[in-house]
């Protein structure tokens, strides 16, 4: 029994790390693999929570009780997790996240249960007390590296020692893993600069629920389901206007750069060459804004044609929404580690627009699979988006990587844990050294 361990359950929370956690899940069944989904849950959400599959369980938590700074779980709540992990009799231990879960969670089922453990790193929520974005607080700008004294000028009501303890507390349970994957080799890279030895880092790309690869001699990916007759929804081989449309999907937060992409709208001419148009179509959530920037989106939706807020979107329908657009713009101002959304764009052959940002940057080629622009800088985003506008044509010509299915991102996770492959070649035999980190050197 492969336990996977999740911050939150994907029924009520769509985050990109509870959304890998069970896709991981669904792969490990796929496989043919005994596998359970844990996933923490606030006691006031409960009877939100929907399970697919037999195997999957919650962890009521109080979130007022949680200790943000240390990520500490309340003893009764780690009590709680040892009995249940007790009761499934784990074979592997795989936790897609600390959050909510608890650094002393993880630190005491790995010291009480003597089988494989991966912790999943996805952002810098270690490294960084600011939200694990890595940007200084309160002005905001790009960190690239953290210490103690560094760390207590943005954070004054902990001193220097408070970190180092800090720092120690996640050091101390992550030697204890089997391996610390990353989907980035940014993200990767961040960690072995704070102090994780490199040897056990393996760095795997998050996999994409529902996507079946096409076959090598077809031209265009099956959908991810049955066309719903969405809006926008069109056919390419159906005539068009001289129309480029690109699509934002995700949180409306103040780190994911909307008001980046509304400052770069300001820059551009209503039309470019000729009877060529620009269209942006935002998808999502509006969450913790000021008012300031509620009233400024607002005031855009109404006086600027070329916005369209679409507003929140179903998941499952995302594949149809990115198909509807020719490119997918991202403006994050944080060094974003592996996004869904990219792996969403090609799976539904889209190419991607971003910052020269972490993660973002190295998921997308200039040129190939997208376009990058300079991070902070609305003017460069605007020259982006006019020669996408005023090449139509090249979109077409760029060459997509394919997402890893759900299935191919659990057999990476096995062998990261030295339970698999099998047999063949690269079998891990006893008494053979873990494989080694992906491409980390």
């Amino acid at each position: 029994m492969i336990i996977v361990f999740s911050h939150a359950h994907p029924s009520i929370s769509k985050g990109g790390a509870e959304v890998s956690a069970y896709t991981l899940y669904k792969g490990l069944l796929a496989l043919g693999q005994k596998a359970a989904f844990v996933a923490m849950c606030p006691e006031a959400q409960l009877a939100k929570v929907r399970f697919e599959t037999p195997d999957e369980h919650t962890i009521a938590y109080q979130p007022a009780r949680y200790d943000h700074y240390f990520h500490l779980a309340e003893p009764s709540q780690v009590g709680a997790m040892a009995e249940l992990v007790q009761a499934l009799q784990p074979s592997a231990m795989v936790f897609h996240h600390f959050l909510f879960i608890g650094i002393n969670t993880v630190r005491r089922l790995a010291e009480r249960f003597a089988v494989p453990s991966v912790l999943v790193l996805h952002e810098f929520l270690a490294i960084c007390h600011h939200h694990g974005q890595m940007v200084t607080r309160p002005k905001k700008k790009l960190c690239t590296s953290a210490g103690a004294v560094h760390c207590a000028g943005c954070f004054p009501e902990h001193d220097a020692e408070e970190f180092n303890v800090r720092k120690q507390s996640f050091l101390s349970a992550m030697m204890l893993m089997t391996r610390l994957v990353s989907p980035s080799h940014f993200l990767a890279s961040r960690f072995i600069e704070w102090g994780i030895p490199k040897r056990q880092l393996a760095v795997i790309e998050n996999g994409l629920a529902g996507y079946v690869p096409p076959p090598p001699t077809a031209d265009k990916p099956p959908p991810l389901r049955a066309a719903s007759g969405l809006p926008w929804q069109r056919s390419e081989a159906a005539p068009r206007a001289v129309q480029t449309v690109f699509g934002y999907f995700g949180q409306i937060n103040p780190f994911k750069g909307i008001d980046q992409i509304l400052d770069a709208l300001d820059l551009l001419p209503a039309s470019v060459a000729g009877a060529a148009t620009i269209r942006v179509r935002i998808h999502g959530n509006v969450v913790g804004v000021t008012e300031e920037f509620q009233k400024r989106f607002e005031d855009a939706q109404a006086k600027d044609p070329r916005i369209e807020y679409v507003g929140p979107y179903n998941n499952q329908d995302v594949h149809q929404l990115m198909q509807a657009c020719d490119y997918i713009v991202m403006a994050s101002k944080w060094w974003e580690n592996s996004p869904v959304v990219i792996q969403e764009a090609y799976a539904a052959e889209r190419p991607v627009i971003v910052p020269g940002l972490g993660g973002m940057a190295e998921k997308v080629t200039e040129g190939v699979s997208g376009h990058h622009f300079k991070p902070n800088d609305p003017e460069d985003l605007a020259r982006v988006l006019l020669k996408c506008a005023s090449r139509p044509g090249a979109r077409k010509k760029m060459q997509l990587p394919r997402p890893l299915t759900a299935a191919q991102m659990a057999k990476r996770y096995l062998v990261a844990a030295g339970l698999g492959p099998t047999d063949g070649p690269h079998a891990n035999k006893p008494g053979q050294p873990r494989p080694q980190a992906e491409g980390i050197h």
